[in-house]
């Protein structure tokens, strides 16, 4: 085994290439990411050919597990999102919920319509179809934008990377064996609490830009139409958002993209509802939001259980229907038969929704793969027990561990998914995750995935679709988007931490 700044070089190394390659060279992550894993293989000494410890030999079955895995939960998630996004729900929950605490408290309420709409859909479909409500609010209260929008991603930021069937939250419980329904109930004890103080946090900001004169109001009342919608605002050396004629796709994990930088799409190709189709009622959309989140939690408390005789067999039907691949499948029928109109039902299949909302998931897939790829070749090599020694020589703990690599790698290559997926491969590939306790295992997991909100920036896809729909300028973005979803990770990590100590 090399020693340990020969090792940490090489892979301090690594990232540097992956960063400049990805950002500056525009190579697809997933590429990018195979070539600098078979790079630092060879410069770590992993062999070329062999059948258990060849370059390819260890990266083909980690990525099979952990895709194979991860397949259905992500194709289903995308089928709902979809059917929620062209039934017009989200614009009925935004506007319930506006009637029921009201415009004075907008803010709240769109961080609320965010956790809700964020459970199921993914990162840039729930900004986008949450928009033209937040928008709505700002105009009737005539404060700045950034008052309502950035709350409401940074809550939609806090759900997709917590909760499944979000791409990051299924990788990393993958990797980690980590049960689905600890990973949710953790996640959500850690992660409300951050994107409580992340939203305090982000009105008194807000407050403070405004006073100070630094937010146009104009630009903000109309979305980001003084910055031009009806084409892309292109920064200098970026590429747009990645989806079909260049809209975002219908449920593409936007801080996982193919590009490392990213602009909003044009206004022009905004995702619609269904015309002429009557929207659902508030009540049947939180039963689907929530149905798959609640059929999980039911499995994991039904598995804790052994009672024996009939009542038994009623806990392992539970127990049964709450598997995530099963929820998601059961929460797809529910949504196709609730939430639109039969009228839509004889004219549009499940196999039209299944078709348009799946376009996204090999995209999701293969960037995933690669940060897979990545991570269990620096297993493989050794450097992940070496930077596992050295956690235990600073007495670091595993917990806090995981969250600094993770927002290391988020900050750097300006992925979530990519970066957490890395982590966690590394981390069961380096440890001994059996000597972990399953509330344990969970807790790791939420670790690396608030590592992952942390740090948004330039070469953040996400970024860029907040900025420009909303017409929010870099520098605001950076004083309330990337230092409030920073705060919301921190927190995160440390409650985590402390559940971690209570657990243990």
């Amino acid at each position: 085994m090399y020693p340990i700044w020969y090792s940490m070089t090489m892979v301090v190394l690594s990232i540097v290439v992956l960063f400049f390659m990805i950002v500056k060279l525009k190579i697809h992550p997933f590429i990018t990411m195979t070539v600098v894993a078979v790079g630092l293989a060879l410069a770590m000494g992993v062999p070329l050919i062999d059948p258990k410890t060849g370059i390819f030999a260890v990266m083909e079955p980690a990525m099979g597990k952990q895709l194979g895995h991860m397949v259905p939960l992500v194709a289903l998630g995308c089928v709902i999102g979809e059917i929620i996004r062209r039934s017009g729900g989200s614009e009925v929950l935004g506007e319930k919920m506006l009637q029921r605490i009201g415009n004075k408290r907008g803010p709240l309420a769109m961080t609320m319509c965010g956790l809700l709409v964020g459970s199921t859909i993914f990162f840039d479909t729930a900004v986008i179809l949450l928009a033209p409500v937040t928008i709505a609010v700002a105009r009737q209260s005539k404060k700045s934008i950034i008052f309502f929008a950035i709350p409401m991603a940074i809550a939609v930021l806090g759900m997709h990377s917590i909760v499944p069937p979000h791409p990051g939250a299924v990788a990393i419980a993958t990797a980690l064996n980590v049960n689905f329904g600890l990973l949710i109930m953790y996640g959500l004890l850690a992660m409300l609490p951050g994107v409580a103080i992340a939203f305090l946090y982000s009105q008194w900001a807000a407050r403070k830009l405004t006073a100070n004169g630094t937010i146009d109001l104009d630009a903000a009342y109309d979305g980001g139409t003084a910055q031009g919608t009806e084409e892309s605002t292109e920064q200098p050396g970026t590429t747009p958002v990645s989806g079909t004629d260049g809209a975002p796709s219908g449920s593409a994990d936007t801080t996982s993209g193919t590009t490392a930088i990213a602009t909003a799409p044009a206004r022009s190709t905004t995702l619609t509802a269904l015309e002429g189709h009557e929207r659902p009622a508030v009540g049947k959309l939180l039963f689907v939001l929530l149905l798959p989140i609640v059929l999980i939690l039911i499995q994991t408390l039904a598995g804790s259980f052994r009672i024996g005789g009939p009542a038994q067999t009623v806990l392992d039907i539970l127990a049964f229907l709450g598997t995530p691949w099963l929820a998601l499948t059961i929460t797809v029928f529910c949504a196709y038969g609730l939430l639109l109109t039969p009228k839509v039902r004889r004219g549009e299949s499940i196999s039209f929704f299944g078709m348009q909302g799946m376009k996204p998931v090999g995209e999701i897939l293969v960037s995933t793969g690669g940060g897979v790829a990545f991570g269990s070749i620096i297993g493989a090599s050794g450097v992940g027990k070496q930077l596992l020694d050295t956690l235990a020589d600073i007495h670091l703990p595993l917990v806090l561990f995981g969250f600094v690599l993770a927002a290391i790698l988020r900050a750097t290559l300006g992925t979530t998914t990519a970066a957490v997926t890395f982590v966690a491969v590394l981390l069961a590939q380096s440890f001994d995750t059996t000597s972990l306790n399953p509330s344990q295992l969970a807790l790791l997991a939420v670790g690396v995935s608030a590592g992952g909100m942390c740090l948004s920036n330039f070469n953040d896809a996400g970024f860029w679709v907040l900025s420009r729909y909303f017409g929010i300028s870099e520098q605001v973005m950076l004083k309330t988007w990337t230092v409030g979803v920073t705060i919301m990770g921190c927190v995160t990590a440390t409650i985590a931490s402390l559940l971690w100590l209570a657990v243990s």
